[in-house]
């Protein structure tokens, strides 16, 4: 047994409530403080000036490339590693994280290679202007060169929150956010590094947090094992990672492309509406990725329970996340929409920005009371191995479903068309994620009776009912 293993929660606990939110409250709070690096960013740059503000927004779509390929590979790796958990499958978990490891960080440098020789002309057909393309060079070419630390600090936590440790995954990110924090002033102002100094922040921050996490593996604090004796390319624990991961990735991907023309045509209105639209994007991110953390820490019990076979608890966990998440997103989207005036007033006293930023809040976070469904829905495919169903799941709300509104509706409507684009394609992936769910939840209750009735004695039996039943 690994030093801190038996302190991780009990997965098979039966005070179900009380295990969600011990699995799924440090996730939420982890991942509101990762939010929290770009907001300070911003807070920090924006006192810098419109077009300061506006070279960082630029480079924001390459952040989501970054998080494209670590949430992609974080998230099949959690996913897989939680059922592999459950179903005692301990080295093949051992082995899926380690290799994963490897080709990540591998991934990470050739991306870095790639990107900083293109990135003039990368930022100019994402609409930088010519005042602040050199801010933007300097600051994406920082952000660029971390890719790999980044990456692979995106997968260690996904890793500890699948094993259940999500509290190391909080206090290794609130850490991170601290360490932004300090160094944001000390490096923009102080020494007067401008936009590059928020770029070593971040580029810092995420390297204290990775060290953290080669302490936490190389002291076995938690069950998986991540080592070079590990590392095993094997087809079938692979696909069980990219039948997640990819779409997942892929998704990202979608929305760093609907980001870019996001501000593509923003940029037509002038400085002013990218900053408004970045602002309003970023405050809609404060609140997405706290559901997105709940939801991923919850998978790991759902993964647990999948794989162990217990499917009555699956969909009692599933059905307690809905309710949860749902409240959560309601009262964030409420909050907003009544007090954007206000809200809007910390990112920038530009009078101008503020109008459009106000106008973009309200916009965007019309629908976001109902994102709840598409989240657990898309967790709870995920973990019950409906790996397409989830693809198409999550592939709706950045990709088929926003991407073409982004080219019908502002040629007509003009900057109230973008800003419609988002609500409408918010609005149809929550309808889209409630339908699926409710969908395959009559089939996955039936599963309890079907096991009994043909006495499955073992696991993997269990394991494999649920993959024929699906066809």
């Amino acid at each position: 047994m690994s030093l801190a293993s038996a302190a991780l929660p009990d997965m098979k606990s039966p005070h179900l409530k009380r295990l969600l939110f011990t699995l799924a409250l440090p996730a939420m709070i982890g991942l509101s403080a990762n939010a929290m690096h770009q907001l300070a960013n911003a807070y920090f740059v924006s006192q810098l000036g419109t077009n300061a503000i506006a070279a960082v927004s630029i480079c924001f779509p390459l952040l989501i490339i970054f998080s494209a390929i670590g949430e992609g590979a974080g998230i099949g790796v959690a996913s897989a590693v939680a059922r592999m958990l459950g179903a005692g499958q301990q080295q093949q978990a051992n082995r899926s994280a380690s290799t994963v490891m490897l080709l990540l960080g591998l991934a990470g440098c050739v991306l870095a290679a790639v990107l900083v020789p293109l990135l003039p002309t990368l930022l100019r057909a994402m609409g930088s202007s010519a005042d602040a393309l050199p801010a933007s060079t300097v600051y994406a070419t920082i952000f660029c060169l971390s890719a790999p630390l980044i990456l692979l600090q995106m997968l260690c936590d996904f890793i500890a929150i699948s094993e259940g440790n999500s509290r190391f995954s909080m206090w290794t990110l609130l850490g991170s956010f601290a360490l932004n924090v300090i160094l944001d002033p000390i490096l923009i102002f102080h020494y007067e590094m401008g936009v590059a100094g928020a770029a070593w922040a971040t580029l810092l921050s995420a390297l204290a947090a990775l060290i953290a996490y080669a302490f936490y593996f190389y002291l076995g604090i938690g069950k998986i094992e991540v080592a070079p004796r590990h590392i095993k390319i094997e087809r079938q624990a692979l696909w069980q990672v990219v039948s997640v991961g990819v779409p997942a990735a892929m998704s990202t991907g979608l929305a760093a492309l609907a980001f870019a023309l996001i501000y593509r045509n923003a940029a037509t209105y002038g400085n002013a509406a990218v900053a408004a639209v970045a602002i309003s994007l970023r405050i809609l991110t404060g609140g997405s990725l706290p559901l997105l953390g709940f939801c991923l820490g919850a998978q790991a019990l759902l993964g647990f329970a999948w794989g162990s076979g217990q499917r009555a608890r699956f969909l009692q966990a599933t059905r307690l996340m809905l309710a949860i998440s749902s409240a959560f997103a309601i009262s964030y989207a409420a909050t907003v929409i009544v007090f954007a005036p206000r809200i809007v007033s910390w990112f920038t006293s530009d009078t101008e920005v503020q109008a459009l930023a106000v106008s973009a809040c309200r916009a965007f976070h019309l629908c976001f009371g109902l994102f709840g469904f598409h989240m657990v829905a898309v967790v709870a495919l995920q973990a019950a191995e409906r790996s397409g169903k989830a693809a198409w799941l999550v592939l709706a709300p950045h990709g088929y479903l926003l991407i073409p509104l982004l080219f019908l509706l502002p040629p007509v409507w003009g900057l109230d068309g973008l800003l419609a684009s988002m609500a409408i394609a918010a609005g149809l992936s929550a309808a889209l994620g409630g339908l699926l769910l409710f969908w395959e939840m009559p089939g996955l209750r039936q599963l309890p009776a079907v096991q009994v009735e043909v006495a499955v004695p073992t696991k993997a039996a269990a394991f494999d009912l649920p993959l024929q039943a699906k066809h």
